[in-house]
């Protein structure tokens, strides 16, 4: 739901700040944050802000409604906003080590086999996997 003007109270993102509960060291939210709610969001979910000239403003309803987004539990069969960059690396991971694994002919999901890591052993250890065609 977008803000409209006449029907709400706007607020500047200070005022909204200083309306919104205190932390536990008693003091308000820093405007910066409301700022990076408004820009980037929280766990996927952007404050609603609108802009008049230089000065951006929210109102209480917009803050209630990106409250409420961010309280509400993740759907069931779903992965959080939370987890799914850290599935999405590892996904990625497991498929550039299987990629580069079919392009050097290596076996296994993580790099060369163990007669190969010794062959990359006894050669000095460079990097470089030296394999021996010889038995293929």
């Amino acid at each position: 739901m977008a803000i409209t003007v006449g029907q709400e109270v706007l607020l500047t993102l200070a005022q909204a700040a200083r309306r919104l509960p205190r932390r536990n060291n008693g003091k308000a939210p820093h405007v910066g944050a409301l700022y990076r709610w408004a820009s980037t969001g929280c766990r996927g979910v952007v404050l609603e802000t609108i802009q008049f000239g230089g000065q951006r403003f929210t109102t209480m309803a917009a803050l209630q409604r990106f409250a409420e987004a961010l309280t509400q539990p993740a759907r069931p069969g779903r992965a959080s906003a939370a987890a799914t960059p850290h599935r999405r690396i590892e996904a990625d991971i497991e498929r550039a080590d299987a990629e580069v694994g079919r392009l050097l002919g290596v076996a296994g999901p993580h790099g060369p086999s163990e007669r190969e890591a010794i062959e990359v052993r006894r050669s000095g250890g460079s990097g470089m996997l030296k394999r021996d065609h010889s038995a293929d």
